[in-house]
């Protein structure tokens, strides 16, 4: 016998298709998919912080983009979802992709916040943002940007 689920056994010779199977599997309790960068968006305007950019592409050759965009703070929030999802963006090549993508930001003088979809739901991604943006300016980008950190000679 196999065992097929909760405290259910179906002799191997009387299981049937798959599909007739499927009501005797327990049932995922799932969320709706949700636009948390638009969310997050929605509760900057309610702060009455300066409106993002949504998918802001910041650089000039690759096709990245930004969830949210401040351009004219160079700041931007990246939402990073499924994080308890062993999907694509959990596996090795993805994230070293995107290490890629932040660093390139990181180059053009962007400030790059992470935040989770829990960070977005319990208000403390908007905390951050507000720092964020009544924080100081980023430093140009360059070899200014060096010299105002105190490298470089």
């Amino acid at each position: 016998m196999r065992y097929m689920g909760r405290r259910t056994r179906i002799p191997k010779s009387e299981q049937s298709p798959a599909a007739s199977l499927l009501p005797l599997l327990p049932k995922k309790k799932r969320r709706p998919p949700t636009d948390w960068p638009g969310a997050l968006a929605k509760h900057c305007a309610f702060a009455r912080l300066p409106n993002p950019v949504r998918e802001f592409r910041f650089h000039h050759t690759r096709q990245w983009r930004f969830d949210l965009a401040w351009v004219e703070h160079r700041f931007a929030v990246e939402v990073d979802g499924g994080l308890h999802v062993h999907g694509g963006h959990n596996r090795g090549a993805y994230i070293e992709e995107t290490m890629v993508k932040y660093a390139e930001a990181i180059l053009a003088g962007w400030r790059v916040l992470r935040v989770s979809p829990k960070h977005v739901e319990s208000g403390q991604a908007l905390v951050w943002v507000e720092g964020c943006l009544k924080g100081p300016p980023a430093p140009p980008p360059g070899r200014q940007a060096a010299l105002a950190l105190g490298h470089g000679g």
